[in-house]
């Protein structure tokens, strides 16, 4: 149990190591993706499909990450006990 408990504390550092460490050029990148799209509606290009796919694959990855995070609680209410 401990093992667990321990590999998901490293999971957890290295998600925040990647975000202090790159979150200049993920804040980057979301602005010229951003410039992108308004650039495309200047030129008349529909970008509702683009937004669609922006909002099914956030979804996605929503619901992806609910199973890790009930396993964590299983293991935490494991623990616990």
């Amino acid at each position: 149990m401990h093992e667990e408990l321990e590999q998901v504390n490293q999971v957890y550092n290295t998600i925040i190591d990647f975000i202090t460490n790159y979150s200049f050029q993920l804040i980057g990148a979301l602005l010229i993706v951003i410039i992108g799209i308004i650039a495309l509606d200047k030129l008349g290009i529909s970008i509702a499909p683009f937004i669609a796919a922006v909002g099914a694959l956030s979804l996605t990855a929503g619901l992806a990450l609910q199973v890790p995070q009930q396993e964590v609680k299983i293991l935490g209410e494991r623990n616990a006990n």
